[in-house]
């Protein structure tokens, strides 16, 4: 996303929206927890993640597809 989005969205993180981004690299979607200067915090599938906000976009909800799996 662009820094402008970027921006909007942790002002509408900070007014108490509920708000969820799609990691383009992964394609897992995520709730945004906390904006930081160059990452969002992010849980997906019970997990804390950093996203870098270049690497995201916004999304509807939750990540339709199931948590990671190592097989």
């Amino acid at each position: 996303m662009r820094n402008q989005e970027f921006e909007k969205l942790c002002c509408q993180l900070n007014e108490g929206g509920t708000l969820f981004v799609e990691n383009l690299d992964s394609r897992y979607t995520g709730r945004v927890l906390a904006c930081f200067e160059n990452a969002l915090e992010v849980e997906a599938f019970g997990h804390r993640f950093n996203w870098p906000p270049e690497r995201c976009r916004p999304a509807s909800g939750a990540s339709p597809l199931g948590p990671p799996s190592s097989h």
